[in-house]
């Protein structure tokens, strides 16, 4: 018979898990740069970074909810390969626009600001602009969408708000796109008093140097917060918080058994909990009932999780991803090539090509990693029982 209450662990990418575990600097530090914004002091922009299934979209949301809740206007956007970064942004900004309603003397004002700049059109008698698409990669671009940004943080400042611009992926934008967004952050941080606008962007370990490559001041610019895995306590608190509120309990050994099998990835501590919870039927979770599922989460992650990101590799990919995968967690190009037999020339477009894809990154010059933890490890689980097809 299933536990009458619903699993509330949620191991779905993306998803909020009931109990944020272990993220509570970075949300102190958030706050901190609300209350600064708010009352005219700087306060630096955030750069979330870590690898996949950290929970880099789940804290982005509570970051959001959390500007909300103090009053705050929220733009949130994911950065794509596809489409213009700065764009999205002006899109955001347009609704956001709408959503303080100006009085009409701050609405004026704000027009005849970005009338000023060369780079951006007013759509008249309305209050929506845009980039001007001949101009968007001008170094007058960055400073004129610093006066942009600046000019939406003025309309809030009338209403006694302020607005939090949240981006998720943003390794995922090219490296133009990144130009106009950092010279904005920046120009930002030199205004005084601070506008009430709050930059807050996340994405692979890759982000820092990417940003830093266009802007070098980046460095100084950004807070940096490197999301890591949970710690057991952390574990404990993310798994026995929500179990608690329903009447069951994860004992010490269990949490002990379940850190060991997921080594603190906040994304497998929600599959663990979640598939006891539906195939358990007690109050308590002891290591007998972590023995018995253990089989069902690792098929359920090789079959979902892992599978989805190979399925679409190529074959040249899945050899290189394969050949990479016994040598750790932080594998030379060189030994992935001699295994590969081929020279470290001849493998560079793969290993690039899996760079963009967000496969692997670069944890040094010359060194690689998976961007997914326990990767390396479902492919050898795949290459010992020959299934699912894949032909590595």
């Amino acid at each position: 018979m299933a536990w009458k209450d619903r699993s509330p662990f949620q191991a779905s990418a993306g998803a909020a898990p009931p109990r944020l575990a272990g993220r509570e600097q970075i949300i102190e530090a958030n706050d901190q740069a609300l209350d600064d914004l708010a009352s005219g002091h700087l306060g630096h922009p955030m750069l979330i970074t870590g690898v996949r299934g950290l929970g880099k979209t789940a804290i982005l949301g509570e970051l959001s909810m959390r500007a909300k809740e103090t009053g705050w206007h929220s733009i949130e956007i994911e950065a794509s390969r596809a489409a213009y970064l700065d764009q999205k942004i002006l899109d955001g900004l347009n609704e956001t626009i709408d959503a303080i309603k100006p009085v009409a003397a701050a609405l004026r004002r704000f027009q005849s600001q970005i009338k000023a700049t060369a780079t951006f059109t007013v759509d008249a008698p309305g209050v929506s602009f845009s980039l001007q698409a001949e101009e968007r990669q001008t170094a007058r671009a960055g400073v004129d969408f610093t006066r942009v940004l600046a000019a939406v943080a003025e309309l809030a400042r009338s209403k006694h708000t302020g607005v939090a611009l949240l981006i998720d992926e943003l390794h995922e934008a090219p490296l133009e796109h990144l130009e106009s967004l950092v010279t904005a952050a920046h120009g930002l941080s030199k205004s005084a008093p601070s506008p009430p606008f709050h930059v807050i962007v996340a994405g692979l370990p890759s982000l820092p140097k990417r940003i830093v490559s266009r802007r070098t001041y980046a460095e100084r610019l950004f807070r940096v917060h490197q999301l890591r895995s949970l710690t057991v306590s952390q574990v404990d608190e993310a798994l026995n918080g929500p179990a608690r509120a329903h009447g069951r309990e994860f004992t010490p050994e269990a949490i002990e058994a379940i850190d060991a099998e997921t080594r603190g990835y906040p994304f497998f501590v929600q599959e663990w909990g979640d598939r006891l919870w539906r195939d358990t039927d007690l109050a308590k979770f002891t290591v007998s009932e972590v023995d018995h599922v253990r089989s069902r989460v690792y098929e359920e992650l090789d079959n979902s999780f892992f599978l989805l990101r190979t399925s679409s590799l190529t074959d040249a990919e899945q050899r290189f991803v394969r050949a990479m995968a016994p040598l750790g967690s932080d594998a030379s190009i060189g030994d992935i090539a001699r295994v590969l037999g081929r020279p470290t020339r001849g493998v560079s477009p793969v290993r690039q090509n899996l760079l963009d894809k967000g496969i692997i990154y670069a944890v040094a010059h010359g060194r690689l990693a998976f961007t997914i933890p326990g990767y390396g490890e479902h492919l050898q689980r795949m290459e010992s029982s020959q299934s699912h097809g894949l032909r590595l």
